[in-house]
């Protein structure tokens, strides 16, 4: 029905039939009609985000990244000012961070105390804003980061409000110079492209100033921290991690949204083959694999309620009061949090998504099935390095790692949020490792994973605390793939925690499915210390050979109950209409029945 509605409608109809690239008038009148489109039929608005991706993805770079910033940064004056605007849709907002790399950001804002101005500039090749979604073709607005120059002295990076393009014309403004980046294996409809500044000029005031204030005598007042200028790539490091999962799962959320899903959308194609492939002898091999990934979607969709919790905790405090220092001292915690999750969750979701598409390509009749996967492959496969590199972002909490280990070592500071049981150092590393034993009931295995990878990343993260050397580029770049290690077990045991706290605070889901999702937990937990942790448990003496063993079996008998009896429910409860899962497929049928009628 909805899909119906956006055929009709004069506005949405044209772009349902193009090859999801818009010129700079199309994409404006695309944009207005979403600021039509009113919340009793939301749905139409959210289908048309699930048959067009390029559509979804140009949604979040506006609503969350280029307002995110002006929300964040913006003084309450500001705020009044462009926050409608944004919301309208009279602008389309972009989001230009990077350029050679934030430490050695070089893009400079220069301030003009003669007229009051900021001038922008660019002024090195590798100074480019690059891969920035919108504005190859359609963003009229950018927030870009810069170098703040003040009296000839560089007083920090901050945000700035930069209009690209002519509101009427879409033409380029004097001194902005932008390009498309050209064809991307994915999401051609989104037009990412680059940015160069030859001496722009903007009032003061288009600087954000609700951490840093600088007056017209050229009088600089903040930031508190440093890392306050980042705080804007946290929800979007939330966003892409669990976009790449499931909206809601109606199982325990009876506010269920259907938002383009990956990884729910390729696992319900999946098994949906699967269960109608005559080809026996290979479904048992995918059937594993395949269970085990859907545990491990519904385990992550039920940890994030805790996560997402407290990110809204830490962003209260510094709606309140920015300089409180819990604020501060959470902050670098939940940017940690956000890096590696990102970093954890896209990853997974790219090597889950080519599992469902081999497993659905055993059997050639599903073919069209084969196809959209195949689109879900090359469009999502782009958050592995969208939103940050996701080595980068690992090493960046490897570096937080590093550093709360350190502090612990030498008693000069105090761990909090994810990292909090690193204050216990001396305690975990004294009693040893757990004891593995198979008599362990499911619930059991979530507490024994927990307390193992806390053992691990404490033992192998103090071990290269200690042999940590005073050359630390050199140190970082001999040691990465051990950092990276523990950094994967830090998250994979920060997730099953907020897994086990959600279970029992912050939701009550229905009876009946509770032994569902602690089923789910069991097998994800389990998995993973097999997947990410046993060779680093092998080799720390952990565990016997004959204790692994017993671990790799308990995981397949587990799978085993699950896919017998809960696998085809757990399925239906992610929500995928088929006109979603199939939508290039299902649209011609949509249309041919209409034909008829």
């Amino acid at each position: 029905m909805a899909f119906q509605t956006i055929k009709r409608d004069p506005v949405l109809s044209p772009f349902a039939n193009s090859s999801d690239t818009y010129s700079y008038h199309d994409s404006r009148k695309l944009y207005e009609s979403n600021a039509l489109i009113h919340s009793h039929i939301i749905l139409v608005k959210l289908t048309y985000a699930e048959c067009c991706y390029s559509y979804n993805m140009r949604l979040g770079v506006h609503e969350i990244l280029f307002r995110t910033t002006i929300n964040v940064f913006g003084s309450e004056e500001q705020k009044r000012y462009w926050l409608p605007k944004v919301d309208q849709f009279q602008v389309l907002g972009s989001f230009a961070m990077t350029d050679s790399s934030l430490r050695d950001l070089e893009t400079t804002a220069t301030f003009d105390k003669s007229n009051d101005t900021f001038v922008l500039n660019s002024p090195t090749l590798t100074s480019t804003k690059w891969w920035i979604g919108l504005v190859g073709q359609s963003a009229t607005h950018t927030v870009i980061l810069a170098q703040t120059i003040v009296n000839e002295e560089n007083v920090g990076l901050n945000w700035f409000l930069l209009q690209l393009r002519d509101l009427e014309t879409g033409k380029l403004l004097p001194g902005v110079v932008c390009g498309d980046v050209g064809p991307k294996a994915g999401r051609d409809g989104l037009d990412n492209g680059w940015i160069q500044l030859q001496n722009v000029v903007i009032p003061r005031m288009s600087m954000l100033m609700s951490m840093c204030q600088i007056d017209s005598d050229g009088n600089v007042t903040g930031p508190i921290h440093p890392a306050l200028m980042y705080a804007t790539l946290i929800p979007e490091r939330f966003t892409l991690a669990f976009s790449s999962l499931v909206s809601a799962l109606s199982i325990y959320d009876q506010n269920f949204k259907p938002y383009k899903v990956p990884v729910g959308q390729a696992l319900t194609i999946a098994f949906d083959c699967l269960n109608c492939s005559a080809y026996s002898d290979k479904k048992q091999i995918y059937t594993f694999q395949l269970s085990t990934a859907l545990c491990c979607l519904v385990s992550l969709k039920v940890a994030e309620k805790n996560v997402m919790s407290y990110w809204n905790h830490i962003q209260i405090l510094g709606s309140v009061d920015p300089t409180a220092d819990e604020y501060i001292d959470l902050l670098p915690d939940i940017h940690a949090v956000s890096a590696g999750l990102k970093a954890y969750i896209t990853a997974w979701a790219a090597d889950s998504l080519p599992l469902c598409q081999q497993a659905v390509g055993i059997d050639a009749k599903y073919g069209a099935a084969f196809g959209t996967i195949s689109r879900l492959v090359g469009d999502f496969g782009v958050l592995t390095t969208g939103g940050g590199d996701n080595y980068t972002l690992l090493e960046q909490l490897s570096r937080s790692i590093f550093a709360n280990l350190k502090s612990v070592i030498k008693k000069s500071g105090t761990c909090v949020g994810s990292m909090q049981y690193m204050n216990k150092l001396e305690i975990i590393l004294s009693a040893g490792p757990p004891e593995y034993r198979g008599t362990f009931d499911n619930s059991e295995h979530v507490d024994y994973a927990i307390h193992l990878i806390e053992y691990l990343v404490v033992l192998r993260g103090s071990q290269l605390v200690k042999i940590a050397n005073d050359i630390r580029k050199e140190f970082w770049k001999e040691k990465m793939v051990e950092f990276n290690v523990i950094s994967v077990l830090h998250v994979v045991g920060y997730v099953l925690k907020e897994f086990r706290e959600s279970l029992s605070s912050k939701f009550v889901p229905k009876s009946e499915i509770l032994p569902v999702l602690n089923l789910c937990g069991s097998i994800y937990a389990v998995n993973s210390l097999v997947v990410c942790a046993l060779s680093v448990a092998l080799e720390e003496d952990c565990l016997t050979s004959i204790q692994a063993r017993s671990l790799k079996f308990r995981l397949r008998n587990m799978v085993d109950e699950f896919h017998t009896h809960f696998s085809r429910e757990t399925i239906k409860a992610l929500g995928h209409p088929e006109f979603v899962l199939y939508p290039k497929e299902k649209a011609e049928d949509v249309l041919k029945v209409q034909a008829m009628l």
